[in-house]
């Protein structure tokens, strides 16, 4: 009796230490994609930055064009 229960002990315990190797496996491959994530997210962070700056250099150029236009009118 006793060894028919440790023998059923044995085998849930391998059940439930697969259930955890799954699980960790699991674990494993969102914390991957999770920093695969963040990695993407600073290439487009920096990619925000460089339009931003294009932007900024295309208002500033807007801007003398118009003051250049105003003070040839103004002549």
């Amino acid at each position: 009796m006793l060894v028919n229960q440790s023998r059923m002990l044995v085998s849930e315990s391998w059940i439930l230490i697969d259930e955890y190797r799954m699980l960790m496996n699991q674990s494993q491959m969102l914390v991957n994609e999770a920093r695969m994530l963040v990695s993407e997210s600073w290439v487009l962070i920096d990619e925000y930055r460089m339009l931003v700056n294009q932007s900024r250099m295309l208002v500033v150029k807007h801007v003398r064009f118009i003051q250049a236009s105003l003070s040839l009118i103004r002549e």
